[in-house]
């Protein structure tokens, strides 16, 4: 291996970070919608129209005088395609926000559908909440297109329980084929 485990997760992050500007840029213009919109939505950076992501962003709504409102963003899911410069090799990193009170230690668990569990661990909190990222494995991304449902839980801060938020993966196929890795 031309470069190691240190490097990679460098690599990830960095790249994540970059993403995340295009992210901070658009606001909620990734919003669940359950109407005719898609749920994964393709950013691309203005600078750099070849650079994109795609994404989706979960709300959490509370009943209020009988009307459901939204309270906020309580995860954003992203997808972006990258290349080792060193070696060439291209690859996907999916990130996951989650909010900030997030207990750290124990990490988030993804996994699709009746799948197998995968542990993520947080890499650093903003204002804008907790990223937990990593490299998608080909049997992760070939989930991800077959499946139904992403499901992401974590903990909150002095809870033991974990609370378990779903992400619909309709349209995640059609979404992640539109992007390239830059």
């Amino acid at each position: 291996m031309l470069f190691g485990k240190a490097t990679l997760v460098r690599c990830v992050f960095a790249a994540v970070g970059a993403f995340m500007a295009i992210s901070a840029a658009s606001g909620p213009a990734m919003a669940q919608d359950a109407g005719k919109d898609p749920l994964w939505k393709k950013e691309c950076d203005d600078k750099n129209p070849d650079r994109c992501q795609i994404g989706q962003q979960v709300f959490l709504q509370k009943d209020v005088d009988g009307k459901k409102e939204t309270v906020g963003r309580i995860l954003a899911v992203t997808v972006q395609k990258a290349t080792n410069p060193k070696t060439k090799e291209e690859f996907t990193v999916l990130n996951m926000q989650l909010p900030l009170g997030v207990d750290l230690r124990p990490g988030i668990v993804i996994k699709v559908d009746d799948g197998q569990e995968i542990k993520v661990i947080y890499g650093k909190c903003t204002n804008a909440g907790c990223d937990a990222a990593m490299v998608m494995t080909d049997d992760l991304t070939k989930a991800m297109k077959a499946g139904a449902t992403l499901f992401v839980g974590f903990r909150a801060w002095g809870n033991d329980q974990t609370q378990v938020i779903k992400a619909s993966l309709t349209g995640f196929t059609a979404a992640l084929n539109s992007i390239k890795a830059s």
